[in-house]
Order: C-alpha cells, then sequence, then structure tokens
C-alpha cells in the first residue's frame, strides 16, 4: 500500500536537463566522489560559508576519481584478478553506486543532493577497493617503482586525514543530534492527537522538525499508524 513520493522533483526529463544543462551530471558526479574525501555535510557548510568554490570541490572529486582509475589500472595490469576478484569488484560496484545515485536523483536537478551523507555507506564500497589494491600492489611491487608507490600513498594518506576530520566533526555534533532527536521523540507523542486548529498553527515547526512539506496532515497519519501498531517512540 506505500506511495512513493520524490518532494521537491522538477518531474523533467533527464533529455530536457542535458539539453539545458550538458555538464550537469559531471557536476553531480564530482561532488558525490568528493565526499569520499571529506564527509558531504561538511563540504555543504564549507561551500554555504564561502570556503571553498564549486571548482575546489570539483577538484576534490576529481582526485577520487583518479583514485579509481589508478586502481582499476593496476588491478589489470599487475592481473590482480587472477590472485582475488573482490578489489575489482568492489571497485566496480562502488563506481556504479555514484552512477545509480544520479539516475535517482537528477530528478531534483540539485548538484548538492550527491554530497547527502546517506549515500556515503554506499559510495565507500569503492574506497574498500582501491584501498584493498594498493595494498596488494604494495606488497608485490619492486622497490623501483617509488612513483606508483608515492601515489598509493598520497591517495591514502587523504582519505585518512580527511575521513579523521570528518570523523572528529561527527563526534563534535553528537550532543546536539541526540538532543535534536530526543525533541522530535518527545513531539511525535502528541501528534496524533492533535486537533486540526493544532496541526495548522504548528504546520510550519512540523514540516521543518519531520523534514516533510506535503501537508502536516500526513504527518498526523503517519504517527498514528505507529501508534496503532506500537511501533517506534510508540512502542509499549
Amino acid at each position: 500500500m506505500a506511495v512513493e513520493e520524490h518532494a521537491g522533483a522538477t518531474g523533467r526529463s533527464l533529455g530536457t536537463i542535458l539539453a539545458e544543462n550538458p555538464t550537469f551530471p559531471v557536476r553531480f558526479l564530482l561532488k558525490s566522489f568528493a565526499g569520499m574525501i571529506v564527509g558531504g555535510e561538511d563540504l555543504n557548510d564549507w561551500l554555504k560559508a564561502g570556503a571553498i568554490s564549486n571548482r575546489a570541490c570539483y577538484l576534490i572529486g576529481l582526485f577520487v576519481v583518479c583514485g579509481y582509475l589508478l586502481a582499476l589500472w593496476l588491478n589489470l595490469r599487475r592481473r590482480l584478478y587472477e590472485t582475488t576478484l573482490m578489489p575489482l569488484m568492489l571497485l566496480v560496484g562502488g563506481g556504479l553506486n555514484h552512477v545509480l545515485i544520479f539516475f535517482s536523483r537528477y530528478i531534483f536537478e540539485k548538484e548538492n543532493y550527491a554530497l547527502s551523507s546517506r549515500y556515503a555507506l554506499q559510495f565507500q564500497v569503492g574506497i574498500l577497493g582501491i584501498i584493498l589494491t594498493f595494498a596488494l600492489v604494495w606488497r608485490l611491487e619492486d622497490r623501483g617503482r617509488k612513483a606508483v608507490r608515492g601515489l598509493m600513498g598520497v591517495f591514502c594518506l587523504a582519505i585518512l586525514l580527511g575521513n579523521g576530520y570528518t570523523t572528529y566533526r561527527e563526534l563534535k555534533k553528537a550532543p546536539n543530534r541526540e538532543a535534536l532527536f530526543e525533541e522530535k521523540a518527545a513531539l511525535a507523542l502528541e501528534i496524533p492527537g492533535m486537533t486540526e486548529e493544532e496541526l495548522k498553527a504548528n504546520a510550519g515547526a512540523l514540516e521543518d522538525k519531520f523534514e516533510y512539506r506535503k501537508g502536516v496532515e500526513k504527518i498526523q497519519n503517519a504517527f498514528r499508524i505507529l501508534q496503532e501498531n506500537n511501533l517506534n517512540v510508540f512502542r509499549q
């Protein structure tokens, strides 16, 4: 009985979007790759604050793409797939996840959708494939190939520093996130019993809190379903 809804979708076809803005897919994909160095939420904050430009964000994404290409080339050149297919499978799976997210999210026509943290786990599959490839090649590569080893080392260091910074930021935000969800949980218990007047009076706050802007009646109906089935915050 579920009905899929896309709040904010423009409804335009991909062909129409490409005709008007042919670079949109490239910009979207580069930003999705950039979110693998530093978390998408942090990159979004930097962009809004003017700390970095869109061009800098694209360059970060291009750096990750180069890591993919280097890992793919090493897999094929050193025939690592003859020993284990796992790194190559992760590379292909991770890379195609970026494409999959583009085809499922181009309907919003917002390139910053690529920086949503909800996709990070899907994209990290590819990063794991890159690092496994580099680890295998590092062990097999003769000591004379300093250039390749240097490139691998720079990429891994960038991933370590970027992800370390993101983790630090997330730990700093954790108390605020906890407080926000406690506030949502308390508000959710009140929603099923709200009158029509109360819903209208609190419409803006409810839509902002629960990030749904298609009517507070639908929000109330959703929480009534949870209440009737003793689910989520209504669980006894």
